[in-house]
């Protein structure tokens, strides 16, 4: 017999093994439940699940399902949400993994919920779950700069399964430094950013400017909700944050989350949040020339960035990254709410990072 419940912290280890043995993310259980306690919005989603497991008689825990809570916020109202992350199940039982899927695309009580890091069989259920692909254009195109072409040129050849990579990826590497000479002089100088240690009271104040720029729906970021996202990372140098200011004020921010791809020997930065007021391309673009420095200076193999609009991605490119393509749509949400219902037609309204999507 096979069934699906409720999630409960002393759930997490086993929650943590599904993951681990199904190729997904591995994470600590004490650490996991403190940040699952510690979030800003707690009171405000208290009858919401942060996920489901699936259980077989004999087995046990076999499979398990996160529903991370969000407040979102488009036009100064406050849209409860949720992101769903880590749909596992083991391959004995993967038969009966329709029924995670199902508990989660049909939860009551939320006004949306989002899907990300889509694998091709999940984007292949969306449709029969009523989720809809996010209508912001090319949001599955991908960028990442080479900041050490040698280890990149070794790991694309890894990808690709060619013999000899590490001694193939020495001319390769010679290719890819070639073609960054033309790119060299397009990267500001970044005199104005300094390295954050917490987010203060000061990003009230930027979030409070923030929310009144272009009507889009974002997730909400008060210094209280950057720092449960990020504080930890932070001290244990996993995340590095940047911040933009002019004196005291706030212009801007970039926030860099460590990833060692292991199978490929590549170690990189993925850009986890990028805001500015009114969406400066001066700031963005120095920003995002720190970012670089700060990859280069830790040795880093990789900057990665994925999402955004359309004209952060133009900007983006300004600085000549690679693109690649994801090979589905990365990105699904599924309205309750009438009032965003709409906004899966309008893709001036959609602005996601990894940090709205996970």
């Amino acid at each position: 017999m096979m069934r699906v419940r409720t999630a409960t912290f002393s759930d997490l280890e086993a929650m943590r093994d599904v993951s681990v043995r199904n190729g997904l993310s591995t994470f600590d259980p004490d650490e996991m439940r403190l940040w699952l306690q510690s979030h800003p919005f707690r009171a405000e989603f208290a009858d919401v699940p942060f996920g489901w497991v699936l259980e077989s008689a004999p087995d046990g825990i076999v499979g398990s399902h996160f529903n991370i809570p969000m407040m979102y916020e488009l036009e100064g109202k406050r849209f409860r949400c949720v992101s769903g992350g880590s749909w596992g199940v083991d391959l004995a039982h993967r038969n009966a993994s329709l029924l995670l899927g199902t508990t989660y695309f049909n939860q009551k009580g939320i006004d949306m919920l989002v899907s990300g890091s889509i694998s091709e069989v999940a984007a292949k259920l969306m449709p029969v779950f009523r989720a809809k692909r996010i209508p912001s254009e090319n949001y599955d195109l991908g960028y990442f700069w080479i900041l050490r072409r040698q280890s990149f040129a070794a790991a694309a050849l890894r990808k690709k399964k060619v013999p000899a990579a590490a001694l193939l990826s020495y001319p390769a590497a010679v290719a890819l430094w070639a073609e960054d000479l033309c790119n060299a002089g397009r990267r500001k100088n970044a005199s104005r950013v300094r390295r954050l240690t917490q987010f203060g009271k000061e990003f009230d104040s930027f979030w409070e400017k923030l929310r009144q720029g272009p009507g889009r729906l974002r997730a909400v970021r008060t210094s209280a909700v950057l720092e449960w996202r990020f504080g930890t990372g932070i001290r244990q140098n996993s995340t590095v944050a940047l911040g933009l200011f002019r004196s005291q004020e706030v212009l801007g921010y970039i926030v860099l989350r460590a990833k060692t791809r292991e199978h490929l020997g590549l170690r990189q930065f993925l850009i986890a949040d990028l805001q500015a007021l009114e969406d400066s391309p001066e700031v963005l673009l120095e920003l995002l020339s720190a970012a670089l420095s700060v990859t280069r200076e830790q040795n880093l193999d990789v900057l990665e960035w994925r999402g955004w609009n359309p004209a952060k991605r133009q900007l983006a490119c300004m600085l000549r990254p690679k693109s690649y393509r994801y090979p589905v749509w990365p990105l699904y949400a599924k309205a309750f709410n009438p009032a965003l219902a709409s906004l899966l037609t309008c893709p001036e309204k959609w602005d996601f990072s990894p940090f709205d999507a996970f």
